[in-house]
């Protein structure tokens, strides 16, 4: 297969996971229907369709590669049937009626994209490839479908898990919260609901610090467990609270409450929180700057600021948190000082809770919450702490007594239970000292920001290891034991490229570090 054809073909299989390829290709920049088609796809997956469906109107006819021309064709298909817009009816009948002249692998991306609009035509047609359900992407999207136009429970579920099991063999985790959540929402048994919830919460892990946004679930997993357990539903708020900080989208819909944990908003009330991160930015560059920056007139500027203004549109706020002035006085951070407040008011709650419940689970939820909470008062921290680690009844492991010593050692998490199982693919020839002078490394020797960055990177090394790609580069990695090269490579190209030269003076400082 041509390499054009099969870097499309990888991008659509491993969706989030094919993030690597998509920004190593592009940076190649060789050909340029490629590099065309890649930016539409990165638009795609931002959910900007209008954008996608502008570019494809005036760009497409440009496009001589065949197989790129369909995919474009069926993208702009895609959104314009997200957007409810009619005329996703003509493409979707010109693709149909053309199907056998289009080519490979196109052809297969087509088809999964028709049949996920209507599943009956798999079944009716006969320009179907035969080799169709070999493909592991198009078996799985086509057996998820199905189950959504059965109205028999068990053939439902049977087609789910089959779905599932097949998206975890390429892996694209899109495939299996999508699976999942299909799942929760036909589920009537309450408990069976809640961990298909947390299953899904899970796996939508993978997609923090990217450009996904897979917000609808924890909405789900936040209203049921509102009304059933009260103390989880405050852990994991915060955990919902962090996630909101990795986001570049906002949809438009409605007013609320600016930091009131609701992305979901045309418009935000104008409050002092917001009133006083405008003062602080005015004063560091100016008014004409936050003008310019936040798109507003004067006049409208000095109307917030002074509380004459109701409301801030959405896209205004959003404008001015991709500034890096506001990376630390984001959602985050905002949400995580009512935290403080709230935990420091309630903690006799929380411990009279944790020791009701002796569960280990909710203890590492709660300590990571503390832990993550600057300024924290340090003798309730302690007290957490040293209840969690002299608790008889949890009987923790020294695995266990490692992961509280990380949180202690202030390790950044969003999921610690998800973080630590792949950390622990990662670190194969990690004996226990090795693990402590990581740790070591990690907890006291850089700081918070490179201890995120890092923490993702070493994730990426074990998520992206089945994945077939291979990189040119000249970025000096240096063999050793405990990773290998192409997998370093390839999670790296995650990342943008003045996050990627940071990261590989971090990486190599740590390799020196374990040798």
């Amino acid at each position: 297969m041509d390499s054009i054809e099969k870097i499309i073909l990888d991008v659509n299989r491993y969706g989030f996971f094919g993030r690597p390829i998509l920004n190593y290709e592009y940076e190649k920049k060789k050909d340029q229907d490629l590099i065309f088609y890649l930016e539409i796809m990165n638009l795609y997956g931002q959910f900007n369709h209008e954008q996608v469906i502008k570019l494809l109107d005036k760009n497409i006819e440009h496009v001589s590669n065949l197989n790129i021309y369909y995919l474009l064709l069926t993208i702009k298909m895609s959104s314009l049937y997200i957007l409810n817009y009619e005329e996703h009816l003509s493409i979707f009948n010109s693709l149909y009626m053309n199907l056998d002249k289009i080519p490979e692998p196109a052809k297969k991306i087509v088809t999964n994209a028709l049949i996920s609009i209507n599943s009956k035509i798999l079944e009716k047609s006969r320009k179907i490839p035969d080799d169709y359900h070999k493909d592991l992407f198009l078996h799985s999207n086509h057996m998820m479908v199905k189950a959504r136009g059965t109205e028999n429970p068990a053939l439902k579920k049977q087609l789910h898990l089959e779905s599932i099991i097949t998206a975890k063999k390429i892996p694209n985790p899109s495939l299996i919260i999508a699976n999942l959540l299909d799942g929760y929402r036909a589920c009537e048994n309450p408990k069976k609901r809640y961990w298909l919830l947390r299953t899904a919460v899970y796996y939508s892990s993978y997609y923090f610090s990217s450009e996904n946004r897979i917000i609808d679930i924890y909405d789900e997993y936040l209203k049921y467990l509102k009304t059933r357990d009260y103390y989880r539903y405050i852990t994991e708020l915060f955990v919902l609270t962090k996630s909101f900080s990795k986001l570049n989208t906002l949809q438009e819909s409605g007013d609320a409450e600016v930091f009131d944990l609701d992305l979901n908003k045309k418009y935000y009330r104008n409050t002092q929180e917001v009133q006083n991160l405008f003062k602080d930015y005015i004063d560091s560059f100016g008014i004409n700057k936050f003008s310019k920056k936040a798109k507003l007139g004067k006049r409208a500027a000095h109307n917030i600021i002074n509380g004459k203004s109701d409301r801030v549109h959405a896209k205004t706020l959003y404008e001015l948190f991709q500034d890096d002035f506001f990376q630390d006085k984001n959602f985050y951070e905002i949400s995580v000082e009512k935290f403080k407040s709230y935990l420091d008011n309630n903690i006799e709650k929380f411990i009279s809770e944790i020791r009701k419940k002796k569960s280990r689970d909710f203890l590492i939820d709660l300590i990571i919450i503390m832990i993550t909470i600057k300024k924290l008062n340090k003798k309730v921290f302690r007290n957490i702490y040293n209840l969690i680690l002299n608790n008889e009844d949890l009987k923790l492991n020294y695995n266990e007594k490692m992961i509280l010593y990380i949180i202690y050692k202030d390790y950044s998490s969003i999921f610690l239970k998800a973080k630590q199982r792949l950390l622990k693919k990662t670190f194969k020839q990690f004996d226990e000292e090795k693990l402590v002078v990581f740790y070591e490394f990690f907890s006291e020797k850089i700081d918070f920001k490179s201890r995120t960055m890092l923490t993702i990177l070493l994730e990426n090394i074990s998520r992206l290891q089945e994945i077939n790609m291979k990189i040119e580069t000249t970025l000096k990695i240096p063999d050793n034991k405990f990773f290998d090269k192409k997998d370093v490579l390839k999670a790296l190209w995650y990342f943008d490229e003045t996050q990627r030269k940071k990261l590989v003076t971090l990486y190599n400082n740590m390799i020196e570090e374990l040798y």
